[in-house]
């Protein structure tokens, strides 16, 4: 008779999220939420999240005053958002202006 092996739920899920290439898209979605939490309540209800890929969290920001609050508070809001997710998850920020549109 061959012993069985038992594992945790949460190891079993882990591994198949890994396998389904999932883990990273959890994070991401982790990230999105944690949006207020990192930039704190008066920013992040002026600048908010549109989406986030290949490690840039794109954002849009009611108006140039709180897109320059923003670049002040980068890399303390990327440092917290990866915090948070336990993983490098956002490398940059950019802005996006209101039609959706990479700004420059």
């Amino acid at each position: 008779m061959q012993d069985s092996k038992w594992e945790s739920v949460g190891s079993v899920m882990g591994r198949l999220m890994e396998s389904l290439g999932l883990t990273e898209a959890l994070r991401e979605q982790k990230t999105l939420l944690n949006w207020d939490e990192a930039a704190g309540r008066k920013l992040a209800s002026k600048v908010r999240p549109v989406r986030i890929q290949k490690g840039i969290l794109w954002v849009h920001a009611a108006a140039s005053t709180w897109a320059a609050e923003l670049s002040l508070r980068r890399q303390d809001i990327m440092d917290r958002l990866n915090e948070m997710a336990g993983a490098q998850v956002v490398r940059e920020i950019r802005l996006v202006g209101s039609a959706g549109r990479e700004r420059r």
